[in-house]
């Protein structure tokens, strides 16, 4: 775990420990300065660890506090998310394939993990279709909330959906969106809770197949009890989405919402959502390369807003008379306040393939 200094607001901690083919890296910073660390092992993609998802938490100095573990084995695994509980131990959920013949079916599944001894893996959900991207956020009261998209491939018919979760029970289960043709990106839903306001905040992303091309990215806001309280449709437009995020303002009641889209440039889009749920801005960041990739978006306490992306990492040869070969990664970030004013930028390069970034703010 490398740290960056990248200004007096904050700093950015990258991921480097693991092979540059690994994939949905998720980086976490708990009260106690602990990094917990959640990353995706494809099947048969040259790894240097086995198929499944992998997680582990180093300690402020950087030392194992968890090593890397492989949480399952499963080669069928859609996506993984995860969050940290006011205790400072990690809840992983994920889905996974079941069975593709005749028809495919997949999981949800959820386990709280503290150490590396054997947990109890906990079935939420089944469905006779995928269920992908599955997003988490718990409140200070033990209450788990979660959205995740059901997509049949053959009908090219996907829902968003959300619940919560209390005493190990899955208690609700409601749609927010539901689409046709979309094949070119099946919704992606990102959700975060408000501890102040005890509302919860959702966004998600689709794009439609190409006899339909279009995309949108949504937002809608529900009180504790499930009531819809805002549903905006923050955009529209005509490329590819590549992935979208949220962010929630400290105590206002509204929300950062990012996306990322698959134009040659890779444009980036800010908007920020009021507490009664009405677009205040909306804002293209000004990326400095075509190759950005995955987006971190973090917010402190002054509502300045956090966007760090890494470009993919280039080998070169090495100058050593030895065969072997430098990775080099190019990691920048960006802070802008509540305006939509950017305040400073940062960039470092790190000697190594990344997995992932984060930044935590006012260090």
């Amino acid at each position: 775990m490398v740290p960056v200094t990248a200004g007096a607001q904050g700093y950015l901690r990258i991921s480097a420990t693991a092979s540059s083919s690994d994939l949905q890296t998720k980086v976490f910073q708990d009260t106690e300065g602990n990094v917990h660390v959640l990353w995706l092992v494809p099947a048969l993609n040259n790894s240097l660890s086995g198929p499944g998802i992998w997680y582990s938490k180093y300690s402020p100095n950087g030392t194992d506090d968890i090593p890397p573990t492989r949480i399952t084995n499963s080669t069928g695994i859609q996506s993984a998310d995860f969050a940290v509980d006011n205790h400072d131990n990690a809840i992983i959920v994920w889905a996974d394939e079941i069975t593709s013949k005749p028809i495919v079916s997949s999981a949800l599944y959820l386990l709280h993990f503290n150490s590396t001894s054997a947990q109890t893996i906990q079935v939420l959900v089944t469905h006779g279709s995928l269920i992908m991207w599955p997003s988490l956020a718990p409140d200070d009261n033990g209450t788990i909330y979660m959205t995740w998209t059901e997509y049949n491939p053959s009908g090219a018919h996907a829902v968003v959906e959300y619940g919560w979760i209390v005493s190990s029970t899955l208690a609700e289960l409601n749609p927010i969106a539901s689409y046709s043709q979309v094949n070119a990106f099946p919704p992606k839903a990102r959700v975060v809770f408000d501890n102040s306001s005890r509302n919860l905040q959702v966004a998600w992303g689709e794009t439609q197949a190409d006899s339909q091309f279009g995309s949108t990215v949504n937002y809608a806001k529900f009180g504790m009890n499930g009531t819809l309280l805002t549903k905006l449709q923050v955009a529209r437009f005509e490329e590819t989405l590549r992935d979208v995020s949220i962010a929630p303002l400290s105590g206002q009641d509204g929300a950062f919402v990012i996306w990322q889209t698959q134009t040659s440039n890779e444009s980036v889009y800010v908007s920020q959502i009021s507490a009664v749920g009405k677009l205040v801005y909306l804002k293209q960041l000004n990326y400095t390369t075509g190759q950005s990739r995955y987006p971190a978006v973090s917010t402190d306490l002054q509502d300045n807003l956090y966007v760090v992306w890494y470009e993919p990492s280039i080998p070169s040869p090495s100058q050593s008379t030895r065969s072997t070969t430098t990775f080099l990664t190019n990691v920048t970030y960006l802070q802008m306040n509540l305006d939509g004013v950017i305040l400073q930028t940062g960039n470092g390069v790190v000697s190594a393939p990344i997995i992932g970034v984060t930044v935590d703010d006012g260090i």
